[in-house]
């Protein structure tokens, strides 16, 4: 019997397109391929050809997603995780720690900054205000002299 182009033999059985594989049928195919393909080194060329057929085709916007939330903060190669420098750490609270329009300690309207309240650099977003420059350096002059003093009481 002749099989039409709508069919495929899969494992001594012929398949109508669409029709779904058993568990089974794709371990078994798993199986077969890592076996097939173990150990196989790719010529530059034939490296060079696989990129060439994936080029230009765009990702569906759901499949941008799900690439964007699998490198998420700690499964990103990039993380430092709480060895973070000052810079970095800023710019994740910024990002994480929603923008207010009053200052948190004058609740003036000015252009605001992040204030660290204790000191310690830790990536806490409870850790950090939102206030405006002048009260800001106030702030931070206070903690520095409150450090200073406890220095010389000790």
């Amino acid at each position: 019997m002749k099989e039409s182009p709508g069919h495929k033999k899969q494992g001594g059985k012929t398949m109508k397109r669409g029709e779904k594989m058993s568990i089974d049928q794709k371990r078994k195919i798993g199986e077969a391929n890592k076996k097939s393909l173990k150990g196989m080194r790719l010529s530059e060329a034939h490296k060079m050809h696989i990129g060439d057929s994936k080029r230009g085709i765009p990702f569906t916007e759901d499949h941008k997603q799900k690439i964007s939330e699998s490198r998420l903060g700690d499964k990103n190669p990039l993380w430092k995780g709480d060895e973070v420098r000052y810079k970095g750490l800023h710019k994740w609270i910024r990002m994480h720690k929603p923008c207010q329009t009053n200052c948190a300690l004058c609740g003036q309207v000015k252009p605001l900054e992040l204030a660290n309240l204790s000191g310690e650099y830790k990536r806490d977003i409870e850790d950090f205000i939102w206030a405006c420059r002048q009260c800001h350096r106030k702030y931070d002059k206070r903690k520095r002299d409150e450090k200073k003093n406890e220095k010389t009481k000790a």
